[in-house]
């Protein structure tokens, strides 16, 4: 792990979660518990992919760090696993925790599965980047697809300081890159409302997934999580509430539109 400079790193968490660790190293057990309970969380460890399994069957978890690499069932077959056994509701935010590449990750049968990714040599600022995303997505999954759908949301359509950053030094691509998602995602919505009427499984996962990583980059987190929701459905051949879930997808779409046709706008000034 990284070294950090200052404890104010490990100021406690407001938002606590249940977490499940699963390494087949003793020592890296011991440190990743350590940490994320001096950052307010409760936590359970498990030493292989088996127990992470029997543990899931006893008690319900909000995320889970998984080593992809462990004995009797690795990282990878037990995050398979997971998705086939438990519905995306009922299952917990999946980490994947490796010495390897995100692309080696990514290039694996296994790695869709996952729903973020962390070095085995994170710092603290990652692991609490990836503990937001996941309490977010928590979040999202309690709350019902069909939620009030009244005035405008109380949340941002996007996180603008974090997507300049992004852009920080390259800022020329800016606005070809809002270009290229204002003719990508009318194309995708038609498509996954297609598939949504449809009832095809396997087109609405491939391009909900392609969508969500198209929202990524605008940071626009609501509309990533209901993407993903949409790509989960899709896993799950569960179509109940994929049109509610669709419909507030492309509301929120229309501000996040809205917004990059402004900051388009304010970029070739």
């Amino acid at each position: 792990m990284k070294r950090t400079q200052s404890s104010d790193h490990f100021e406690e968490t407001d938002q606590p979660m249940e977490i499940l660790v699963a390494d087949d190293s003793p020592v890296n057990l011991k440190m990743y518990r350590h940490i994320l309970l001096k950052l307010g969380h409760k936590v359970d460890c498990a030493t292989n992919g088996r127990e992470v399994l029997e543990a899931l069957e006893k008690k319900k978890y909000q995320v889970l760090f998984l080593d992809c690499q462990m004995p009797i069932i690795d990282g990878f077959e037990a995050a398979r696993t997971i998705s086939q056994r438990w519905k995306s509701s009922h299952r917990p935010y999946i980490v994947a925790l490796t010495a390897n590449s995100l692309n080696e990750i990514k290039k694996h049968s296994d790695g869709r599965y996952f729903d973020s990714y962390l070095p085995k040599s994170f710092g603290i600022d990652e692991l609490k980047k990836v503990l937001k995303q996941a309490w977010e997505e928590v979040n999202m999954k309690k709350s019902p697809t069909n939620a009030q759908t009244g005035d405008a949301p109380e949340h941002a359509v996007m996180n603008q300081v974090e997507f300049f950053q992004n852009f920080n030094g390259v800022e020329e691509l800016i606005s070809p890159t809002i270009e290229q998602f204002f003719l990508q995602y009318p194309v995708l919505m038609d498509k996954i409302h297609a598939d949504i009427v449809a009832k095809n499984p396997k087109e609405l996962e491939i391009n909900a997934h392609t969508l969500k990583g198209s929202l990524a980059i605008f940071r626009a987190h609501h509309c990533v999580s209901l993407a993903k929701k949409l790509e989960y459905m899709g896993k799950d051949n569960s179509f109940e509430n994929a049109l509610d879930c669709y419909k507030k997808l492309a509301r929120e779409g229309e501000r996040l539109l809205a917004l990059l046709k402004t900051l388009k706008e304010q970029a070739a000034a």
